[in-house]
């Protein structure tokens, strides 16, 4: 009930053309990729709640400095917008290989260290400058393992999910209705589905938060050992 091919039959019957004589898949298949990003953006801002994910990018050649061209549409990376961790190993070693590369921070001006026999362990330095993730280069080619967020991909076939929230279909539904509306100039859809989409919508963020009111997160904690800026110290 999370798929593209739901939000097409319920926008359809929420417009009236449940036979698909004028809401054809090449019509409304754009406006619900546009409400699906306009929504995620509204859920994301209003709770905080991110979709996170590990995605492994494997083989990467040796001297690369920059993982950009994996972060292009039908790549790995695409839609990456905030790296948390940056794991690497040399490529085709067992997983237990994977070492946690440093960052983000200002990348070193280094030459790739020599390649060994021996050399089993990789580790690189990162950044994310210009939307773009920077690495330091390597000898060797190497397996990343990418933690990030990421914005969910376009909705292309009838299969694919809206994997925001399991009930993101039914605000999605509404939103493309309201969206057919202001195409066509009709004020009643417009403003009638609009309303459902941002109750919708609401609902879902307010149900994100209260999956996260058990979580708080405490910055340090007061005692003689505390240090830096995430603590407190005490004499």
């Amino acid at each position: 009930m999370n798929t593209l091919a739901n939000v097409k039959a319920k926008v359809r019957s929420l417009l009236g053309d449940p036979d698909a004589e004028w809401v054809t898949d090449e019509y409304v298949t754009p406006l619900i990729n546009q409400t699906y990003a306009d929504q995620y953006l509204r859920i994301r801002n209003a709770c905080g709640q991110n979709l996170e994910a590990i995605v492994p990018v494997l083989n990467v050649n040796a001297g690369t400095t920059s993982l950009y061209s994996y972060q292009t549409a039908g790549k790995p990376l695409n839609g990456l917008y905030t790296p948390d961790q940056v794991w690497t190993k040399p490529a085709g070693t067992p997983a237990n290989y994977f070492r946690r590369g440093r960052g983000p921070h200002q990348l070193p001006h280094v030459a790739p260290p020599g390649a060994t026999p021996m050399l089993v362990h990789a580790e690189v330095d990162w950044d994310w400058l210009g939307n773009k993730l920077l690495v330091t280069p390597s000898a060797i080619a190497l397996d990343f393992e990418i933690w990030g967020r990421f914005t969910p991909p376009d909705l292309t076939a009838d299969a694919d999910e809206l994997i925001v929230d399991p009930s993101m279909w039914v605000a999605t539904s509404y939103g493309a209705a309201a969206a057919a509306g202001v195409e066509r100039a009709n004020p009643q859809i417009l403003e009638g589905w609009a309303m459902r989409a941002d109750a919708t919508c609401d609902n879902i963020a307010a149900e994100l938060v209260r999956q996260k009111q058990g979580n708080p997160a405490r910055t340090g904690r007061m005692d003689r050992n505390a240090r830096g800026c995430y603590g407190y110290r005490w004499n």
